[in-house]
């Protein structure tokens, strides 16, 4: 079932699974931290949102929820994919199928490109699995076009409460346009796997600075002043996204986003010239609002150098 994004399809998926007659009413369970939209709607349409907090290294994710999943009460809705640092769970590594009475288990796909890992084949022997993707990562968000694999009964359900034309005709147009030239975008993605290995390597030599291994367009990573690292990278035309205050797990960590090969060889220099510097917290917020005041909002945005 097409959807006008992935986050459309979460919030009917969640609709289609929302009892009030359930006892302890209908959970959402997911591990946290993650993508924000699963809490947002589950409380929006009456259900109850359990986080299972990961460990400190993001991992154990399927074994965690499992876990959590047979103690908790209520009709469910199990969402096991996508964290922070976007490390992969391999496909078919939580047992067997979960039955009808674990509820809908959701496994989120959105960085299959970047992933190579599917869950699409188990589609035929697990009745209450769903494989949710959108074309977002791909370079084309703007098109707002995602996509839900499951059993044909869950889709019929999904079905019932999708809004009529909930998909224009230019995105699906486009999408039509970009099925015959499906290879580019392929290529694409080949070259930021590539130039995120090397990102990686560049980042794991650095000292203080701690990456988590990634299956996404992206490396989080940990240092030990991130506030000081992030205005100083922004002071020089990289733009991070510093995370270290919107989760405890996420205390000391910056992300940063994949470029093509000449932006990430740039970005390495100036990583390496940020890291020597001796410049306090205050003058390097001082190089990031000079660097603003020139016109760019976000500094480091589609200029030379920006890795973020």
């Amino acid at each position: 079932m097409l959807g006008n994004g992935s986050d459309e399809l979460i919030h009917l998926m969640i609709q289609a699974c929302a009892r009030q007659d359930a006892p302890g009413g209908t959970v959402v369970l997911a591990p946290t931290p993650t993508f924000v939209m699963y809490e947002v709607f589950a409380r929006l349409d009456g259900c109850r949102f359990v986080g299972v907090p990961l460990t400190a290294d993001f991992g154990s994710m399927a074994r965690r929820c499992g876990r959590r999943s047979r103690s908790t009460a209520g009709a469910g809705v199990h969402r096991l994919s996508e964290q922070p640092d976007r490390q992969l769970l391999r496909s078919g590594r939580t047992g067997g199928d979960p039955g009808p009475g674990a509820g809908l288990v959701v496994i989120d796909e959105a960085y299959l490109p970047f992933a190579q890992d599917t869950w699409m084949p188990q589609l035929a022997e697990r009745s209450s699995l769903v494989v949710l993707r959108t074309l977002s990562k791909l370079g084309l968000a703007g098109l707002r076009l995602g996509y839900a694999c499951a059993d044909p009964a869950w889709i019929g359900e999904f079905d019932k409460l999708r809004p009529p034309y909930n998909v224009g005709v230019l995105p699906l147009a486009a999408a039509d346009f970009l099925l015959d030239h499906f290879q580019v975008l392929q290529q694409q993605a080949a070259v930021i796997r590539a130039e995120r290995a090397r990102l990686l390597s560049a980042l794991r030599a650095l000292t203080g600075v701690a990456p988590f291994d990634s299956a996404a367009n992206f490396i989080l990573f940990r240092v030990g002043e991130p506030d000081r690292l992030f205005a100083g990278l922004c002071g020089r035309g990289i733009l991070v996204k510093n995370v270290s205050g919107s989760h405890p797990l996420l205390a000391g960590c910056l992300r940063v986003t994949v470029a093509r090969r000449r932006k990430t060889t740039r970005s390495c220099k100036r990583w390496g010239r940020c890291r020597e510097s001796e410049e306090p917290q205050d003058v390097c917020a001082q190089r990031a609002d000079r660097a603003r005041n020139k016109g760019d909002p976000d500094p480091g945005r589609g200029r030379p150098g920006s890795a973020g």
